[in-house]
């Protein structure tokens, strides 16, 4: 087995040049932020297996009570803290196992957030959809059909779409006002059809996708369901 004496500051710079280049834009930019903001200037100069849980906890409220951070942006910082350490095990630059970081419980820690989710029905998101200029309803349709991020959708072109086979290729996404290329992945190829969802003969599921219309009511099967929304201001 070997020796787990490493310092947080090299499992990070392990984690950013090997496994964060191999996620979205936004996520890098993401962990990033957690990394250079919140943890390696607490932790860098910690060796990773004297990281205690207590000490965590403690070090997570006070930064939720210093920055006036929600539970879920507490809960994000935990979760690019605790994927240090599972990188680190699952490449052997660590002990198996260890990760002190997501044994910790943080339920309470951050104030809770004002913003209220509203829940529609199908009927009334489908008004909503058609009351929108054409392209606004375009989005937000390949998004309830589909599950598409926001950055996905505003990262297609014309070629990416195959009208003939029924399918949507997810080649970039636009992130910062920028494309960027997509990895190939079977994960990256949407379908729409009128029917129930099944599978494809490759394993890929088909997903339900309903192409805009105007003054008509969707399908049963359509596949379009009402998403969370927060409340305008």
């Amino acid at each position: 087995m070997r020796s787990c004496r490493l310092k947080v500051n090299a499992l990070a710079d392990a984690y950013r040049k090997t496994e964060l280049p191999l996620k979205s834009q936004s996520t890098r930019d993401l962990h990033e932020h957690e990394l250079d903001r919140y943890i390696l200037p607490r932790w860098g100069n910690t060796y990773v297996d004297e990281v205690r849980i207590l000490e965590v906890k403690k070090w997570l409220i006070a930064i939720a009570e210093a920055n006036d951070f929600t539970a879920e942006s507490v809960q994000k910082t935990k979760h690019v803290f605790s994927r240090l350490f599972s990188f680190g095990s699952e490449n052997e630059l660590i002990a198996a196992n260890l990760n002190p970081v997501k044994a910790c419980n943080i339920q309470g820690v951050g104030r809770k957030s004002k913003t209220k989710k509203i829940v529609v029905s199908p009927e009334i998101a489908w008004k909503i959809a058609l009351s929108l200029p054409i392209m606004h309803r375009t989005l937000v349709l390949l998004a309830a059909g589909t599950g598409m991020r926001m950055s996905e959708l505003l990262g297609l072109r014309w070629g990416d779409i195959d009208f003939a086979k029924k399918k949507i290729m997810l080649n970039q996404t636009w992130v910062a006002g920028s494309r960027t290329a997509k990895q190939k992945s079977p994960a990256n190829l949407w379908w729409w059809a009128s029917g129930p969802r099944n599978s494809c003969k490759n394993g890929i599921e088909r997903r339900p996708m309903l192409l805009p219309m105007t003054g008509c009511s969707p399908p049963p099967s359509c596949g379009v369901h009402a998403r969370s929304a927060a409340p305008s201001s």
